[in-house]
């Protein structure tokens, strides 16, 4: 397997209640190939039905299943 090197970069806008497994699929093919990972979520300035997470929501869901394996930016 190659080294890890380098930042690898995802960004989405994860309004979902929970990461499903094509979610975490993707994380993980980054994880492999980087020494780190920053996933930038796009913002959300007025939630509404579409999008119903604030940044603060989602930047929790992320904190929660990876206990800070990521770095976690808004893309404002």
């Amino acid at each position: 397997m190659p080294k890890k090197s380098g930042t690898g970069i995802i960004v989405g806008r994860f309004q979902v209640f929970e990461l499903n497994q094509v979610h975490l699929n993707l994380i993980s093919a980054i994880q492999q190939k980087h020494s780190t990972v920053a996933v930038y979520l796009t913002s959300n300035p007025a939630p509404g039905l579409h999008n119903p997470l604030d940044f603060e929501l989602r930047r929790l869901m992320f904190e929660e299943k990876f206990k800070g394996k990521l770095r976690i930016e808004e893309n404002a």
